[in-house]
């Protein structure tokens, strides 16, 4: 393995007649001389966490005692803890790139059996390397292993490559997709591929190497009918929507989803005022109109997704690109009637200003709202991989739900508030009428901005994450190198806006 290795522990000899009562403990305490001095029965021994001498040398990053017990016997690369893990699972865990060299070096015939093992999440020792930025071991792993590692999957279907585009890992996508160029285009259980990972995470250098060089898929969607342009506009990705837009044209911003969802209402549903832009420039006004009133299934226009969330600044924009403030969606729910359900009386008293002074809209090339850089919402995919470690790009908590600019300390609670202010008195001094200025308090605009959490199990239904619990009886006890986080979800924050809109519903 090239590259700078990790310094591995060197325990202090014990006293020449100290003798461990087994080999768990000597490997513990990083006793090879006690090692050497047990049986091999005595070595293939487990603990109640069904971890061998192996596993606990590979954790304490011993070199020495892993290679004797190793030599004595060869078997232990093989044996996993109840978890699922093998020694090199943990040597991974805690980084120790000369460990797993040691455990998977050899003939290939001996080796690659250790190499496929997965543990109880189907996570394989590339895909947890891959996802812990090591790409030291990761690219180590598949030069070994080539393509028989590499395509395999977790149990929700994500490869090494799926986490690796998330995660804008670029090196790893180079190699992995030499190795096996069909790969690109290899979909996880929600139907989606690397491309569709590396749009959330937001790194437009990695999705354009994965449609220019690597040759994916550019029209690919996901099982719920989500194309490319639908996910970056839903995260608010201004860079990747302008590009999608150059390469495939503007026909792609009104393909729809199986809920009957464009990227407009996508757009409006994250309040990301660029990317409406973006989407709406192409339209004629007249056209543009069309666009801003066409529906969902539930029957929300984007002015609805907008309000529903409380993006105010994009309510702004849309009133003044045309969009009709007085729509009603299925529930016969008005824009204004929405904002007041959500304890935004603010917003509602603007929109319905809007609607009877009925002001000029602003243009969408010099609007009248000052254009604010709108940062993405945070990511979701499904594998799992160590809540030790925090990954610039973690399925769920980077994302799980919709999260606006607040969470992550773009905008203050009060900036919606102000906007609307500013417009409101706007409106009144164009329109040369008396009018009494609504008064905002401090608190009173503030903007919805909770994250919401789900799980879909196997029936497709949706459950409050918080109030889950744990099947695994084990996971105090034992340290799984994948955690809950990225269990299941992929891309929630695509799929699930259903459990916003029935919140709506029941009120």
């Amino acid at each position: 393995m090239r590259g700078e290795r990790s310094t591995s522990k060197m325990p202090e000899e014990p006293p020449a007649d100290h003798q461990c009562v087994d080999a768990l403990m000597a490997a513990r305490l990083g006793h090879p001389a006690c090692l050497l001095r047990m049986p091999t029965e005595q070595l293939l021994r487990k603990d109640e966490l069904g971890e061998t001498a192996l596993h606990k040398a590979a954790r304490e990053r011993d070199y020495r005692s892993a290679k004797l017990l190793l030599e004595k016997a060869p078997i232990l690369r093989e044996l996993t803890s109840l978890s699922g893990e093998t020694p090199a699972h943990i040597a991974v865990a805690v980084g120790d790139e000369r460990i797993v060299e040691l455990l998977l070096s050899g003939r290939l015939k001996d080796t690659l059996k250790a190499a496929l093992i997965r543990d109880i999440n189907g996570t394989s020792v590339l895909t947890a390397s891959v996802a812990r930025g090591n790409n030291t071991i990761a690219l180590w792993l598949l030069r070994r292993f080539g393509k028989e590692l590499s395509s395999l999957p977790n149990n929700c279907q994500m490869t090494a490559l799926h986490v690796a585009a998330a995660q804008a890992n670029l090196d790893y996508i180079r190699d992995a997709t030499k190795y096996d160029p069909k790969s690109v285009d290899a979909r996880d259980a929600f139907g989606c591929t690397p491309c569709a990972y590396a749009v959330q995470g937001g790194n437009v250098d990695v999705v354009r190497y994965l449609v220019e060089k690597a040759h994916a898929e550019i029209g690919s969607v996901s099982r719920r009918g989500q194309s490319l342009l639908h996910i970056a506009s839903l995260c608010g990705h201004e860079e990747i929507v302008r590009w999608i837009l150059n390469r495939s044209g503007t026909n792609v911003i009104l393909w729809t989803t199986l809920d009957n969802a464009n990227a407009v209402h996508c757009a409006a549903y994250s309040g990301s005022v660029p990317v409406l832009r973006l989407l709406l420039r192409p339209w004629s006004r007249k056209k543009r109109k069309t666009v801003l009133a066409l529906q969902d299934c539930r029957g929300n226009t984007p002015l609805h997704l907008a309000a529903m969330n409380g993006h105010s600044d994009a309510v702004v924009f849309l009133l003044e690109s045309d969009a009709n403030p007085l729509a009603v969606n299925g529930c016969g729910y008005s824009p204004q009637a929405i904002a007041n359900m959500r304890g935004n009386p603010q917003m509602a008293a603007f929109i319905a200003g809007f609607n009877a002074k009925n002001p000029q809209p602003g243009s969408l090339r010099t609007p009248l709202v000052v254009e604010t850089q709108c940062f993405p919402t945070e990511r979701c995919y499904s594998v799992p991989l160590s809540p030790v470690v925090k990954r610039t790009l973690s399925p769920r908590d980077s994302s799980s739900g919709y999260s606006s600019t607040v969470e992550i300390g773009v905008e203050s609670p009060n900036d919606g508030a102000e906007v609307i202010q500013q417009r409101m008195k706007f409106m009144e001094e164009e329109q040369h009428s008396p009018a009494t200025q609504i008064e905002l308090e401090d608190d009173g605009a503030e903007v919805i901005r909770r994250r919401m959490r789900y799980i879909e199990d196997d029936t497709n239904s949706l459950r409050d994450s918080a109030a889950q619990t744990d099947s695994d009886s084990l996971v105090d006890h034992i340290q799984i190198l994948d955690d809950e986080t990225w269990a299941g979800m992929g891309l929630s924050a695509v799929e699930h806006i259903d459990r916003v809109l029935d919140e709506i519903d029941l009120n």
